[in-house]
């Protein structure tokens, strides 16, 4: 982590490294051990000062309006659907305006291709899972990391997160039916 901090501390699109990745598929020729990933990955993340300053934490920004903006929807969501729901059930939660700006900046994360860090709330304590669930389950990488300072978003990876981070298109079905029955926030309120 310090070390990647110290190599891409001049580099402006980047504004984090993180220690976990989620477990999707990587394109078989793809070498490197870190991709860019264009939205921030808030499970063992380090960033610099004037990053982290750079983002608007006094919620100026109405971020539920977001979703009746095409445009900043598309934008928001080219990274994966999920801050949709976070900005639903969590408005007050600190990534939302950390995701927001690096969607509206072009920004990244510097992500290893295998996780260093393991998110053990998955289980149902953590503050942002009432149940518990293994999608977010990795094998825990021990190696070394090779930092490539020329490497570039993939769009083939990219592709991959936005899917993991999006819900299939069932779920999406039924989402829109509840809410068209009127019943979604409530819900959203029982069930979370």
């Amino acid at each position: 982590m310090n070390n990647a901090l110290n190599v891409f501390e001049n580099d402006k699109r980047i504004w984090s490294v993180s220690g976990y990745t989620p477990p999707v598929k990587f394109p078989k020729d793809y070498d490197r051990d870190i991709y860019l990933l264009p939205r921030s990955v808030a499970w063992g993340f380090g960033t610099w000062a004037d990053r982290w300053n750079a983002v608007d934490f006094n919620r100026k920004t109405d971020y539920k309006s977001i979703v009746n903006d095409p445009q900043k929807k598309k934008i928001i969501c080219s990274a994966g659907e999920d801050i949709l729901g976070t900005i639903q059930k969590h408005p007050n939660s600190y990534g939302i305006p950390i995701y927001y700006y690096m969607r509206m900046n072009d920004k990244y994360s510097v992500v290893p291709t295998r996780s260093l860090v393991q998110n053990i709330g998955c289980d149902s304590t953590g503050e942002h899972f009432t149940r518990q669930t293994n999608k977010y389950s990795v094998e825990l990488y021990h190696g070394e990391i090779r930092i490539d300072t020329a490497v570039e978003p993939s769009p083939a990876i990219i592709g991959e997160i936005k899917k993991f981070y999006s819900k299939p298109w069932y779920r999406k079905a039924a989402i829109y039916a509840v809410k068209k029955l009127g019943m979604y926030d409530f819900l959203l309120k029982r069930f979370g």
